[in-house]
């Protein structure tokens, strides 16, 4: 029997037994019509939800095409009726045929996916077997790399896959992939054996039979890298340089693309550049072995391959280049024939550089200074190796050493040292170059560029304008060997706070006569919590570098000294003697709100300073409620850029209920709205969510009344509070129950089943 006939005969039936109790009296008309008209208006009620139910669709996986008609995949919603949009999200919905198609792409995916993790298993299980018949010693033997080698991986759990149900599309297609899997499986078994019968022939010296079944097995297993290189080593054997780099050149590739930094196969790639790198020396192509070799050490450092590098070294001297380059008469005779990084490359291969640095260390060579200069002025000049990190000598000494040494021995001719600091500095530019001497620094006696470099500062005032820019630079670089038990070769902030009494002698000078470059380097080392504490404890650097905020109207000022006291405002370092400049930080700040810049990197410092300075003196609040245009600034701030920056200083001014009576309610309320929707999205905004709640539950706290203007929310809210975890749920849960202090509230709470979300959320709120 259907509803509507069930619903006509309960009618009847109330009907007839109103009238018996109105003939009878014991229901006079007007009650009867009274509860007539009170079961109708609950008969809508309940027509009208059961109607939003249906249009709000209901929770499921999606997996059963013929009970829905659209689905959205990103509230994992279905819909009886066509609802071309999500009435929850907003998004584009599925329809079940969509839906259908989308979920069996996934399992051909899915079914790749296994097949591929099946041959990795397999390829190790039988490196393992060979490795343990064939291979016991430690050291490296190179004819091992005949053979297949892999790296482990971790057996990832398996997805629950729940596949369609009674479709035969899906069973073709699965029979499909399980054919495909098979001939997988068969491919790789006959590969493997014919790699395996290519390694006897190989050890039998019958190397062309070798290099037939290598290539037999890589027509049916081409992404098989090993082959290509096995066919590589047994090419070699026949004089086959070519075909050997032909070889070793698409493992290279391959795995350039698939493999960036190599990390997954480092050991096919060492034996490929290897290999290549033979070839090319063979052939008598010095300047592409010696790159080859390089780069094989770069991947696995090996001291055979560190003797052949330099025996290739040594080969590809260019006789001509060494007589030309020691000879220099005229820079532009040496940069002319520098045109392309072919060229470069074979000049730094044949010794160019080694004797450029010799003549500028021997005879101040001002000639051999400019062909350095055009070398280092642009970094896509050098392909592997910059001139300032190449080892000269011996391993311990760079480039870098020697320019320090120079300009110790040559302090008297000013012009030629100054033309040397530029350019070491503008090199130190480059991170890479950095990273590089940093590294160089710790681990090695070439220590020395790092305490010359300092020593060059405090020792020698006529550089000391061209010298900050380089000590600034290297306090970005801080290699992880570094120690802070005692100064670190590789830390420059380390040095400097161990010499710290001579360098603020010199330093605080220099903020008058070199402000940029000088506030640039506090900027810099102030990061370095124990520095921070020696800057603070010095009134005179910490006045200046405010008086800048103050006064200057030049950008990188600003920047820099904006920069130091957000620095110095953040923990740990001592809040105590911070706390007594925070009113001197606040007229700086005050100052850059005023000049109303649309410059990113100022506002963005001045908000994060505000910010800082909230944390460190909270009754600072007083100040920026007397500042209306700052209140205004936030606000329209609040859905740019800056929102982030912009919700933390919500966060703690509405800790004070003075900051909540000037905000604009409604615009807050709309903001909460869209952040927690967005949440829900996918977007990775969760410290955003959790500060604005935070705000929005203190402003409840001050004003309870306000909780109507973010009504709208509460829904969001409640699936915000079910789906995350952490820090976020326990601000977000918090904001939630804080919210319903009404009745309205409360409803709207009850309506969005969120009562057991309260219940679960009352140790927050407690």
């Amino acid at each position: 029997m259907s509803d509507s006939v069930e619903d006509f005969l309960e009618e009847v039936d109330w009907v007839s037994n109103e009238v018996g109790a109105i003939i009878s009296g014991k229901r006079d008309i007007l009650e009867s019509e009274n509860t007539e008209a009170y079961r109708k208006k609950l008969k809508e009620d309940e027509e009208r939800k059961k109607e939003e139910a249906i249009k709000r669709g209901r929770e499921s996986k999606g997996i059963k095409f013929d009970k829905f008609k659209h689905y959205c995949k990103y509230c994992s919603r279905e819909f009886d009726l066509e609802t071309p949009k999500c009435t929850i999200c907003g998004r584009d919905t599925q329809s079940n045929e969509e839906r259908k198609i989308e979920l069996l792409s996934k399992v051909e995916e899915y079914k790749e996916q296994r097949a591929l993790k099946g041959e990795r298993k397999l390829r190790w299980e039988n490196w393992k077997k060979t490795e343990a018949m064939l291979y016991r010693k430690s050291s490296t033997n190179y004819k091992k790399w005949e053979f297949f080698e892999d790296d482990d991986e971790e057996k990832e759990p398996e997805p629950d896959f729940i596949p369609p149900e009674n479709d035969p599309n899906f069973a073709a297609l699965e029979k499909d992939i399980k054919d495909r899997a098979e001939k997988r499986k068969r491919d790789l078994a006959i590969a493997m054996d014919l790699k395996e019968k290519g390694n006897e022939f190989y050890k039998q010296g019958k190397y062309r039979n070798a290099i037939a079944k290598y290539e037999e097995a890589l027509e049916n297993k081409k992404d098989m890298m090993v082959l290509y290189t096995n066919c590589a080593i047994a090419k070699l054997r026949i004089e086959d340089y070519d075909g050997a780099i032909k070889d070793c050149s698409k493992v290279i590739d391959y795995y350039e693309v698939f493999d960036k930094e190599f990390e997954a196969n480092k050991e096919t790639v060492f034996k490929a550049l290897f290999r290549r790198a033979d070839a090319y020396r063979s052939k008598k192509m010095f300047c592409e072995a010696v790159i080859d070799y390089e780069k094989a050490l770069e991947i696995k450092n090996d001291k055979e391959i560190e003797k052949i590098l330099e025996r290739c070294r040594e080969e590809a001297v260019d006789s001509t280049i060494v007589a030309t380059t020691e000879e220099i008469q005229s820079s532009e005779s040496i940069i002319s024939n520098l045109d392309t990084p072919e060229k470069i490359q074979t000049f730094r291969v044949s010794g160019g550089y080694q004797i450029l640095f010799k003549r500028i260390y021997e005879s101040q060579d001002t000639e051999a200074l400019k062909v350095l200069e055009f070398l280092m002025n642009d970094e896509t000049k050098f392909m592997n190796l910059h001139p300032i990190i190449l080892p000269l000598y011996d391993k311990r000494q760079t480039a870098a050493v020697v320019m320090m040494e120079t300009l110790k021995k040559y302090k008297e001719n000013h012009s030629f040292c100054e033309s040397l600091v530029k350019i070491c500095a503008l090199a130190i530019e480059n991170s890479h170059i950095r990273d590089e001497i940093a590294k160089h620094s710790a681990i090695t006696k070439g220590k020395r560029f790092y305490r010359q470099v300092l020593e060059l500062f405090l020792s020698n005032p006529s550089f000391v304008k061209n010298v900050v820019p380089m000590l600034s630079n290297l306090c970005l670089t801080i290699h992880k060997t570094a120690l802070e038990r005692k100064p670190s070769p590789g830390n420059m902030k380390s040095l400097i706070r161990y010499n710290w009494n001579l360098f603020s002698s010199v330093f605080v000078p220099l903020l008058e006569s070199a402000q940029t470059e000088a506030l640039g380097l506090l900027c810099n080392i102030s990061t370095d919590p124990k520095v921070k504490k020696l800057i603070l404890g010095n009134e005179d650097m910490v006045k200046k570098s405010v008086k800048f905020a103050c006064e200057s109207n030049k950008v990188l000022d600003l920047e820099r000294a904006l920069g130091i006291m957000i620095n110095c405002s953040c923990m740990p370092t001592d809040s105590e003697k911070a706390a007594t400049y925070v009113l001197d930080f606040w007229a700086a700040n005050l100052r850059v709100f005023k000049l109303e810049t649309d410059i990113f990197e100022i506002n963005d410092r001045a908000f994060r300073l505000l910010f800082r300075l909230l944390q460190l003196k909270s009754n600072i609040i007083e100040l920026v409620v007397n500042e209306p245009d700052v209140i205004k600034l936030l606000i329209s701030n609040l859905t740019t850029i800056h929102m982030d920056n912009i919700v933390k200083i919500l966060a703690a001014g509405t800790a004070h209920k003075i900051f909540v009576q000037l905000l604009p309610l409604e615009k807050i309320g709309q903001f909460l709205m869209n952040t927690t929707s967005q949440c829900l999205t996918g977007d990775k905004i969760d410290d955003r969510v959790a500060n604005i709640c935070l705000a929005v539950g203190r402003i409840v706290t001050h004003l309870p009344e306000s909780s109507l203007y973010f009504t709208e929310s509460i829904p969001i809210i409640i699936r915000i509070v079910k789906e995350k975890h952490g820090p976020v749920r326990k601000n977000v849960a918090i904001c939630l129950g804080k919210l319903c202090n009404n009745e309205r509230n409360k409803e709207v709470m009850r309506e969005a089943h969120g009562l057991e979300v309260l219940s679960s959320i009352m140790d927050y709120v407690k």
